[in-house]
């Protein structure tokens, strides 16, 4: 059964992206070369993250992620339980375990994808930062 992965920019701007399998910045340049062409991309979650949809064993219409730590723990855990990888591999995959070293982009990529919206003059996709909200 697929389910529905909703995962929300959380506060560093990064998000969990079950193709790439790793930990990633959601921003236009991962849109454009990820995203647009993923066979797993539903939605961008109204704006505020991405929407994807996969098999991860869960047999539950959607889940919500906020975390993008939380979200490869998740994935990467229904991985060992399918049988996708085993433990170890797991724990040495896990980029929000090792915060200090998260790839988000090289800098050949934050180059490229500075001069991607200046070349391209294409409209972006849409606004994916969070609004913050007072809860007061």
């Amino acid at each position: 059964m697929k389910t529905d992965h909703i995962n929300i920019i959380d506060n560093s701007g990064r998000i969990y992206c079950h193709r790439l399998a790793k930990i990633t910045k959601m921003n236009p340049y991962h849109y454009e070369t990820h995203c647009k062409m993923c066979p797993y991309f539903v939605d961008t979650a109204g704006g505020k993250g991405v929407e994807c949809q996969y098999d991860d064993g869960t047999n539950v219409d959607f889940m919500i992620f906020r975390d993008a730590v939380e979200a490869e723990h998740h994935s990467k855990s229904q991985m060992v339980k399918m049988g996708a990888m085993d433990e170890e591999e797991m724990l040495n995959t896990m980029d929000g375990y090792h915060d200090d070293q998260t790839p988000t982009m090289t800098p050949g990529e934050e180059k490229q994808a500075d001069e991607m919206d200046e070349k391209t003059g294409e409209a972006k996709p849409p606004d994916l930062s969070v609004e913050e909200t007072d809860a007061s």
